[in-house]
């Protein structure tokens, strides 16, 4: 053996280790070195993959050149390599064609014609992670001494060396084309949320891109957008979406609002059912912010850990979605109040010219020269519920317009919501109680109490708004201090009503209590029906046959009910005083209990 030479050729693999980018060049040139200056005749690096069994050549070195020197894959089963693996230790044959050990290489050194087999484990991994060991043959039987094994594992340590090498540029370049990816989407991103105002359309576009199925709760809206299926083997994508709007939605709110509550970030439980399959996955929060204020979160389903690279996505998807949520809201927000100004203006008669106000109205889709349908909405509780719960009701409200009529507009006043509506050919009020049931639903989900519903007459020219406006105020007033909830009709104004509206409720309540109570309590505890007796006796004018009549009783068992009353509850139905007194309990325990 030239020892120079083969230090110099050593030398020269660590030069091409240091300046070569081609891995299979330097690992052909490795084995050469090793097959010239100790006598092997061919050489080859094998991955070895213990889940097919099989070992793969991936550098051969065979100076023969001949297109088929040797066998492409080995089963594992017959061959040394697992074993040199196992003990990391080299596996030595001196003569594969007398040994049984190994069957694979006793068959080929036959058909092969070659003698001797080294099998030598390399400390490292090929690019797909998988071990590699680097095999010799020699036709002649050859002896190895520890020389040799010495310098056969230094070349070995070069290649280990190159391979890691190799492993590190490709993860550097994997890397940089990654974050060039991340870039690039972040690019597109902010470009569509700067120049679209689809929330929509931009959770579409981001979805795809990210490896967790993603939901985009806007609170600004009050609407959970859904992505892809978490789970395609109970839910498609369209049935997943179906499932959130119907049945998920409000409690993923939920979840948001709590869960984000101090955080800016959060990882929960989610739970749901689809009949009587249960699910179970993690929600993983992050917050959408304006200007420090909550605009809706975005929410990652799975519990699979997230790499670095997806939460760079991650990031800018809430950069993309943030900005998107602003835009919308400054552009919603200068619209109402200019709508609301607008309003203003009609309502309190101080507008000039009739047609510049039709006109200004124009540019938000409401005619006011057409029929159009008010609807007031407030809650009773209005005074607790927070700004920001009712700002974002209010926006709910206006995106839930555009979907029902892209002409219809929502009104903001500081203790009401006021929805116009465009009436089609028919002006029959059973055509809007589909539109008031969505109404009390969404309203009634976003702010967890039951709305007060006012709903006018039809409006056709300009002067009908103001009188159309302070009539249903009027109404709205009257149901929300008497505790109303759900639609109120306008008929329920009256002088009883107005009277109600400035007095104490609590005294009235005390009121009626004092005279009816003990008629209700009697009725209540022994099934009896005075109170409905009562009732009618009054609406029949104190005439016993009318009364008999409208009770389906006969007239004896009228006097007969009216004698007992009088007896248990010392009911005096001869003065019109107490007549009056009566009447009036009756009237107020209806009103409000109605």
């Amino acid at each position: 053996m030239d020892a120079k030479q083969l230090i110099a050729t050593l030398s020269d693999i660590a030069s091409l280790i240091n300046a070569e980018r081609d891995t299979d060049t330097i690992l052909r040139q490795m084995i050469a070195a090793a097959c010239r200056h100790l006598g092997w005749y061919r050489g080859t690096i094998m991955s070895i993959d213990l889940a097919s069994g099989y070992a793969y050549v991936t550098v051969r070195y065979d100076p023969s050149l001949l297109p088929n020197a040797g066998a492409a894959n080995w089963a594992l089963a017959t061959s040394p390599s697992l074993v040199a693996l196992r003990y990391n230790e080299p596996v030595f044959i001196s003569n594969a064609k007398t040994s049984a050990e190994f069957p694979g290489f006793q068959k080929e050194s036959i058909e092969k014609n070659y003698s001797s087999v080294l099998v030598v484990p390399m400390n490292c991994t090929d690019i797909d992670s998988r071990p590699i060991v680097l095999t010799l043959v020699s036709r002649e039987i050859k002896s190895l001494s520890p020389d040799d094994l010495a310098l056969i594992k230094l070349i070995v340590q070069l290649g280990t060396i190159a391979l890691e090498k190799q492993r590190n540029i490709l993860d550097q370049q994997k890397a940089v084309e990654q974050k060039q990816e991340v870039l690039a989407r972040h690019t597109q991103w902010m470009e569509q949320a700067l120049s679209d105002d689809s929330v929509k359309n931009l959770a579409a576009v981001i979805g795809p891109a990210l490896n967790q199925p993603m939901l985009v709760i806007d609170s600004t809206t009050n609407t959970v957008l859904p992505g892809r299926s978490p789970d395609p083997r109970y839910f498609d994508d369209r049935e997943w979406g179906e499932y959130v709007e119907r049945e998920l939605a409000t409690r993923i709110q939920s979840v948001c609002r709590e869960g984000l509550k101090n955080a800016t970030s959060a990882k929960v439980d989610l739970s749901y059912a689809r009949g009587t399959q249960n699910f179970s996955t993690i929600a993983r929060l992050r917050l959408l912010e304006i200007d420090g204020q909550s605009a809706g979160a975005l929410c990652l389903l799975g519990d699979e850990d997230i790499q670095e690279m997806d939460l760079l996505l991650i990031e800018s998807a809430k950069q993309a979605l943030s900005v998107q949520l602003m835009r919308n809201l400054i552009r919603f927000q200068f619209e109402q109040r200019s709508l609301d100004a607008l309003f203003l203006e009609i309502i309190e008669g101080t507008w000039k010219s009739e047609n510049d106000v039709a006109q200004r109205a124009l540019k938000y889709g409401l005619k006011l020269n057409s029929p159009n349908r008010m609807i007031m909405i407030s809650f009773v509780d209005a005074d607790r519920i927070p700004e920001t719960v009712w700002n974002s009701m209010l926006r709910g409200l206006s995106f839930l317009a555009e979907h029902i009529d892209p002409r219809a507009v929502v009104i903001a006043r500081p203790d009401a919501m006021i929805f116009i509506l465009p009436v089609g050919s028919s002006k029959s009020l059973e055509v809007v109680k589909p539109l008031m049931n969505r109404l009390v639903q969404e309203l009634g989900r976003a702010s967890h109490e039951l709305p007060t519903m006012v709903v006018g007459d039809v409006c056709s020219d300009l002067a009908q708004y103001r009188d159309q406006f302070r009539k249903q105020a009027s109404v709205l007033s009257i149901a929300v201090s008497l505790g109303k909830r759900g639609v109120v009709s306008t008929s329920m104004l009256g002088p009883l009503s107005m009277l109600l509206v400035s007095a104490d409720l609590a005294q009235v309540r005390v009121f009626t209590k004092e005279v009816l109570g003990p008629v209700l309590q009697h009725d209540a505890e022994n099934e009896t029906q005075f109170f409905e007796t009562l009732e009618a006796f009054m609406d029949a004018g104190y005439r016993n046959q009318q009364c008999a009549d409208r009770l389906g009783i006969h007239v004896t068992t009228l006097r007969y009910r009216l004698t007992r009353m009088t007896d248990l509850f010392k009911l005096d139905l001869d003065t019109s005083s107490r007549r009056f007194e009566l009447e009036l309990a009756v009237r107020i325990f209806k009103l409000l209990n109605d």
